[in-house]
């Protein structure tokens, strides 16, 4: 896996509404999505930049990225308000730290 895609999602008031109407409905839902996506490694509600939901997903190109997020908006479309990516290349000769775990496990350890 070649890139790193990070997008951030702002929901409609609908969505959120719906989401507390609907919560169990929609957590299988999102779970099933994320059944088929295994190139999904987080997501998760937050706040920041007028944002309150953040994925974070791995592709071998940008193909491969536009091809999720068409994906994304398809599914999910109704409720998104608004949604921004941050793409970053793994491939770049200036990186400050690698992805990986083993700083995470150190971490974890102590």
């Amino acid at each position: 896996m070649g890139r790193r895609f990070k997008s951030d999602h702002s929901w409609t008031p609908e969505a959120n509404k719906d989401l507390a109407q609907n919560r169990e409905e929609i957590l299988e839902k999102l779970s099933a999505f994320l059944s088929t996506h295994p190139n999904i490694v987080f997501t998760a509600n937050g706040q920041g930049f007028r944002m309150e939901r953040m994925m974070i997903s791995l592709h071998k190109n940008y193909t491969d990225y536009a091809k999720l997020m068409n994906e994304v908006r398809k599914e999910w479309g109704r409720y998104l308000d608004q949604s921004a990516s941050f793409i970053v290349s793994l491939e770049e000769d200036v990186i400050g730290r690698c992805l990986g775990f083993k700083n995470l496990g150190k971490m974890l350890q102590s």
